[in-house]
């Protein structure tokens, strides 16, 4: 238990020295400001270089569109953005042996990975809730409020949260098995953005996490039944893909 109490304050001191709390905020919370802006901007823009042609009847210009322009943002550039920000977290204390005291000491394996998930898996899921907030709430001031409302938006915000503590909870599990962060790092974006093409097979997807963020992506006030099961079975993996990784960290050697 000291030990985790321990990571925890040595996380949060560690993510602000090196600025991976900015980075990530920089990361979740640009395009909630940036989507709304673009879109309306997008007509004007194209118009400019098309010789004056007005593309605004060919674009969707509403808080949904924007909407889904962050979401959309939030898979494909978010999740960059965080792995690589985040893919030394394990394997660089390997490398550097910088857990080589703390384990002397008595610190468990467990009690790290316990306070490095909770620091950063509470920080992300802060981060998607507000930049989900944030989003609707400018994408409304911009085109309107007409799409989901704000509860919604925070519950949106939240199942986007789980999505990337359970991507974090992979990069521990690959830095677990490759022991080099970039190769981690890799093999966690792989099969992120592998996800969205399981979706030909209706039974698989109906339980997997992007099968969460589908259903996030209506932006309902009340889950519907076809976001439970995933959401049970993406935390299932998450407390899996721990455990694994622990006990896979517990037989390295930290001297």
């Amino acid at each position: 238990m000291k030990s985790f109490r321990a990571y925890i304050k040595k996380e949060f001191i560690e993510g602000i020295r090196t600025k991976k709390f900015l980075i990530l905020a920089v990361g979740v919370l640009f395009f909630s400001l940036s989507d709304p802006v673009l879109l309306k901007l997008l007509p004007e823009i194209l118009k400019g270089q098309m010789q004056g042609v007005d593309f605004s009847a060919l674009i969707e210009l509403s808080q949904k569109a924007a909407m889904e322009n962050y979401t959309k943002d939030l898979f494909q550039i978010s999740t960059l953005i965080i792995v690589l920000s985040l893919m030394g977290i394990m394997s660089n204390e390997l490398k550097d042996k910088t857990l080589t005291i703390p384990v002397s000491m008595g610190c468990s394996i467990k009690g790290v990975i316990g306070g490095k998930m909770l620091v950063y898996g509470l920080y992300l899921m802060v981060l998607n809730v507000a930049g989900m907030v944030i989003a609707y709430c400018y994408s409304g001031i911009i085109f309107g409020f007409t799409h989901g409302s704000f509860l919604a938006a925070v519950i949106s915000g939240f199942i986007y949260g789980v999505f990337f503590i359970f991507v974090l909870s992979l990069l521990f599990l690959f830095s677990a098995f490759l022991k080099k962060s970039f190769a981690a790092a890799m093999a966690t974006l792989v099969l992120t953005y592998f996800i969205p093409f399981l979706k030909f097979s209706q039974k698989t997807w109906g339980i997997l996490p992007g099968k969460l963020l589908e259903e996030a992506n209506h932006f309902k006030f009340l889950p519907s039944k076809e976001m439970i099961v995933p959401l049970i079975f993406t935390v299932f993996l998450i407390v899996l893909f721990s455990v694994i990784a622990t006990e896979k960290f517990k037989k390295a050697e930290f001297v």
